[in-house]
């Protein structure tokens, strides 16, 4: 390494200087040499070497030139600019820079912002309510215990969110949580919710959202035991979920007039006979049974039952070719006995 640096250090400053550790160096030069080289220069039209002294002159100042201007686009490309976001009133942290140069919040950052809402929600709620009930040990906060109901304008069912925050009451005095129920409706009221129930729907569910906060709650309370309060945002529901729960509501039609529909990609199920498939979902209080002969068709609906579906169902149905099908592995209900027999074997 000590001799590296002891190297003496050379420096072109021209084509015809030489600077060694700061000494110039000159070639050796024979008087013969120098009688050659005045004679070739005389014999050099001047002219000629004009043009070729002015022609890498601009040949040096294209490629400067077109390399400044590849550094500037470059740099231009890769500097962050200042967006939209800096100058306005919302906050620039987690934030990612979008193709459009206006920042946005990442989709991640919002699922975590979300959430926090809601917990902060539960919590508020249960401070609230843990002055008023007699045993506040049995009072805990629960995370997807309970389901929340609610219909999206662009559905035309109502759908349970796939997520949700709330508390339990595990306390077997109806009547004492019953009391609570007026107290509960002051609570949601003084946090900015109004009522919001689904009348569509079979069954009465008491619900209260809050449309800036876009959150929605179901409250079943003085009910059933342990009694429940459940929230989640209004948008807690996947793409995936949302398109196979329409696509299941166009099927019904006419028959959906007031129901409820729980189902997902994971309900779905390959029929014994290729390429048929079939799905059995929750429609309002009972299973709804559909249908479909390949993945690319559309889903067809069947029937909604609390039991075993007749066989006869299943052989009087207008197209009880593609049923039969759909469902082979499918059991159905023979007689009044109990007897049953899989729907391949009709």
């Amino acid at each position: 390494m000590d001799e590296d640096k002891n190297e003496p250090k050379v420096n072109i400053k021209s084509p015809d200087e030489i600077v060694i550790e700061g000494k110039t160096r000159e070639p050796k030069v024979t008087i013969s040499d120098l009688a050659e080289k005045a004679a070739a220069i005389k014999q050099e039209p001047k002219p000629k070497k004009r043009i070729g002294l002015w022609i890498m002159v601009t040949v040096l100042i294209l490629l400067l030139v077109g390399g400044a201007l590849a550094i500037g686009y470059l740099w231009g490309n890769n500097t962050v600019k200042p967006t939209e976001a800096n100058n306005s009133t919302t906050s620039n942290e987690n934030t990612t820079e979008s193709e459009n140069n206006k920042s946005e919040i990442s989709a991640d950052t919002k699922i975590v912002n979300d959430e926090a809402e809601v917990k902060e929600l539960i919590s508020q709620i249960y401070d609230a309510l843990k002055n008023k009930v007699e045993k506040i040990g049995q009072l805990s906060k629960t995370y997807d215990n309970d389901a929340v109901y609610y219909k999206p304008e662009d559905m035309t069912a109502t759908i349970a969110l796939d997520n949700s925050y709330g508390l339990n009451y595990d306390n077997d005095d109806n009547f004492e949580k019953h009391k609570l129920t007026e107290e509960i409706d002051g609570i949601f009221n003084n946090l900015g919710f109004t009522s919001y129930v689904d009348t569509r729907l079979p069954f009465v569910i008491p619900g209260y959202i809050n449309s800036n906060k876009q959150i929605v709650c179901s409250v079943i309370w003085g009910v059933t035991n342990p009694d429940s309060i459940s929230c989640g945002k209004t948008n807690w529901i996947s793409d995936s979920k949302k398109k196979l729960i329409n696509e299941l509501s166009k099927a019904m039609g006419e028959e959906l007039n007031s129901v409820l529909i729980i189902a997902d990609e994971s309900n779905i199920a390959n029929s014994s006979v290729a390429p048929y498939q079939n799905l059995g979902a929750q429609v309002s209080n009972a299973h709804g049974l559909f249908y479909r002969n390949s993945p690319d068709s559309e889903w067809k609906y069947f029937t909604s039952t609390q039991m075993i579906v007749s066989c006869e169902k299943y052989s009087e149905h207008p197209d009880t070719e593609n049923i039969k099908k759909a469902f082979a592995d499918q059991e159905c209900l023979k007689d009044g006995s109990g007897a049953t027999l899989k729907v391949s074997e009709l």
